[in-house]
């Protein structure tokens, strides 16, 4: 599934080189993304609560951004969540799985009207 995610990504917006995977950056869960963004030479950048332990943090992310956070939702002073950052730049976001933190995401990506599509997600062997 996110191997033809990908690829339908680099067909859609014209190459590897155009896109940017951000899925948090520990590397359980979802965050198995980024080997597979690493192999398709897609960019990572994970944003993620200073509350991770950086020995928990994907060594595929090519740069790893802790913000200062009493919980694991990254916010701005301004309440805008950081990890919607780079889909407001022409993104677009998709919601795999998650939890609370990721149905805050999406209800401020509706609110700002930004493109997203939420998938149900398990991590397994036919990622």
């Amino acid at each position: 599934m996110l191997n033809q995610l990908l690829d339908e990504a680099i067909e859609k917006h014209g190459g590897a080189d155009k896109l940017v995977v951000s899925a948090g950056a520990t590397s359980c869960g979802i965050g198995i993304v980024y080997e597979i963004a690493k192999q398709k030479n897609i960019a990572t950048l994970g944003i993620v609560s200073a509350l991770a332990d950086e020995a928990e943090t994907s060594g595929f992310c090519d740069k790893k951004v802790f913000v200062q956070a009493e919980s694991w939702e990254v916010k701005d002073p301004n309440g805008n969540s950081y990890t919607l950052y780079p889909a407001t730049l022409k993104g677009e976001i998709f919601k795999l799985g998650g939890g609370v933190v990721s149905d805050c995401e999406i209800a401020e990506a509706r609110e700002k009207r930004l493109t997203y599509e939420e998938i149900p997600f398990e991590p397994g062997p036919t990622i």
